[in-house]
């Protein structure tokens, strides 16, 4: 505890100490008459501090006291022993408390001076109580185990599902094991003891409905350490109808349309054998027609896929009804590439390429497969967005047209990779650029949730997008949820819910009962790294803007009693006055 001197009225110090001195001017000129000079110093000495002792009765003087038992110490999970006996050392008597997330932070209407919050930090549904009180984060230990973890909460039937993460603190010799909810391994991936191991986790999805996977840490010798639940929600794929149009039949075509079929997808395939003479092949359609670029012809589709032959020798006018149908009706527009896509003038896309001697590349998906390419690769301009490489090395790509969306590639003969036994490769490449490029029908109801899982008693949410006015959004006991809406977009809705069992949960909305949120309440015991380094990321990114920051020693006025002042003027007055009467 300090101690340090101010005066309420310290602006009136100047005109106190100005009248203060005239005072004394006077004194003395009265005092210089007396012929002992002994007793005329003592006086002018007395009458000083009679002086001084106004002065203090109006500058009204007071000690401002740092009281260290303000501050408060808050220990949360993984906090670091050495941070606290520093802050001990630093201030004596330091209240130290441990956070439990059940119970409120402080007491009602205390604000401590500084609350250093050490260790993992205060979980996000309790940040709200500090709003007020000057806190300064500290962080902690970095937990070990899985601490970043991403993948799909929703896919479709035929898809490779993919799970990546960073495990903190790997112990060499154990695994990670991810299991079908019957407990039979899928995929794995070694531990190679390192600080910081990134993993990829990978299956094909073959079954619709909602499915609870299970990631396992095994040590050395098969023991489980961890079991974690990875709740999937799989869906059949919406079929889509696609048109390919060839100059004449092609390999690649050929791989490519029956990749499409397998997948469900209606496919027509329309070959030139002479002047005005077509083959046509059909799968997954029921009925015959022939294809006709008109703009009702081509709205029926959703993905166009043709030859750059074919494409530029379309008439003027097929050539405006294939771009109005693009721009208004959102039909996708993929563009075969050969050699000459990229030296002459493509119709519709404005694509611009650099030229390369590389003729093969690897993608971020698949590393390990080794794809041919045209010497060429994408130049990166605002228009283009990629659907493989980055920056200098786009190999895939396309622009938007209105609503609709045209795409290219420097891709020669991806067929080869089945031939060559990458079968995964060729599905995968193919599978993105079908979604990225087709016809996207938006849904009635759009929900987001920036939480892949639940816990009981603890706030979840989400949000939701729909033209519909007046929304009720229920759970499954029949209970209604408030909603907030969006102060900017009227379309745009929010809410928390408090899921209370362990297992699946939906939410639906009452007027489009078929739309539904599926989500996963697990025990709060799991994903527990997890949840630390969420936490802890939480807690920096709210703390860090705080405008009192690391703030200084509060200081505490203390008022001194002006009655000192008061006795010790009457006691030099009296002296004054009687004095001369010795």
């Amino acid at each position: 505890m300090s101690r340090e001197l101010s005066f309420i009225n310290i602006q009136w110090l100047w005109p106190i100490l100005g009248i203060a001195i005239l005072l004394w001017g006077v004194f003395i000129w009265k005092e210089w008459s007396q012929p002992v000079k002994s007793k005329r110093y003592i006086n002018c000495g007395v009458a000083l501090i009679a002086i001084l002792s106004l002065v203090l009765l109006a500058l009204k003087p007071v000690l401002l006291i740092t009281d260290h038992t303000t501050k408060i110490v808050l220990l949360t999970p993984n906090y670091k022993p050495v941070q606290l006996d520093s802050l001990q050392q630093t201030y004596k008597g330091i209240s130290v408390r441990e956070y439990v997330d059940t119970k409120s932070i402080l007491a009602p209407q205390e604000i401590p001076e500084t609350l250093f919050v050490l260790g993992e930090g205060i979980r996000a549904f309790d940040l709200w109580q500090l709003d007020k009180v000057p806190t300064v984060y500290l962080g902690g230990n970095i937990p070990k185990g899985i601490t970043r973890l991403k993948y799909p909460t929703r896919s479709v039937v035929g898809d490779s599902w993919i799970m990546k993460g960073q495990y903190q603190g790997a112990q060499q010799g154990h695994h990670l094991v991810l299991t079908d909810p019957g407990g039979k391994p899928l995929d794995s991936v070694r531990l190679k003891g390192e600080d910081r191991q990134h993993f990829e986790l990978k299956v094909d999805l073959k079954l619709k409905g909602r499915f609870l996977y299970e990631l396992l840490e095994k040590d050395s010798i098969g023991q489980i350490i961890t079991k974690d639940p990875i709740p999937i929600k799989i869906t059949d794929r919406t079929p889509l109808k696609i048109a390919i149009i060839n100059e004449f039949p092609t390999f690649e075509t050929k791989y490519v349309k029956n990749f499409l079929a397998e997948k469900g997808h209606e496919v027509l395939i329309r070959s030139q054998l002479t002047t005005a003479r077509f083959k046509y092949e059909y799968f997954n359609m029921e009925g015959r027609q022939e294809f006709r670029f008109t703009k009702d012809a081509l709205e029926d589709f959703d993905l166009l896929i043709i030859d750059v032959n074919s494409l530029r020798s379309l008439s003027r006018n097929r050539r405006k009804a294939l771009e109005k149908a693009i721009r208004e009706s959102g039909l996708g527009l993929f563009i075969q590439p050969d050699a000459t896509v990229y030296t002459k003038t493509m119709p519709i896309a404005s694509f611009d390429f650099l030229q390369k001697k590389q003729t093969n590349t690897t993608i971020k998906d698949w590393s390990k497969s080794s794809i041919n390419t045209y010497p060429f690769v994408f130049k990166n301009t605002f228009s283009v967005t990629p659907m493989y490489g980055v920056d200098t090395n786009i190999v895939a790509a396309y622009e938007r047209k209105g609503v609709g969306r045209v795409g290219t590639s420097v891709f020669q003969s991806t067929y080869e990779l089945l031939l060559n036994g990458q079968t995964q490769t060729y599905q995968g490449i193919w599978t993105k650029i079908v979604q990225n490029l087709s016809k996207k029908q938006p849904p009635n109801v759009l929900w987001k949730t920036p939480m892949t899982i639940a816990y009981p008693d603890e706030p979840f949410d989400f949000q939701l997008r729909t033209q519909f006015s007046n929304l009720t959004v229920i759970d499954d006991t029949g209970l209604s949820i408030p909603l907030k809406g969006h102060k900017d977009i009227a379309s745009l809705w929010e809410g928390v819910t408090y899921p209370k069992d362990i297992g699946w949960e939906t939410l639906r909305l009452e007027q489009d009962t078929m739309t539904i949120l599926d989500y996963y309440v697990t025990d709060t015991q799991k994903w527990m790294s997890i949840k630390a380094t969420q936490t802890a990321i939480t807690n920096e990114r709210y703390f860090q803007d705080r405008k009192w920051g690391k703030n200084q020693d509060k200081k505490i006025p203390e008022p001194i009693n002006p009655l000192w002042f008061f006795l010790l003027f009457l006691g030099t007055i009296g002296w004054l006055w009687f004095a001369p009467k010795l």
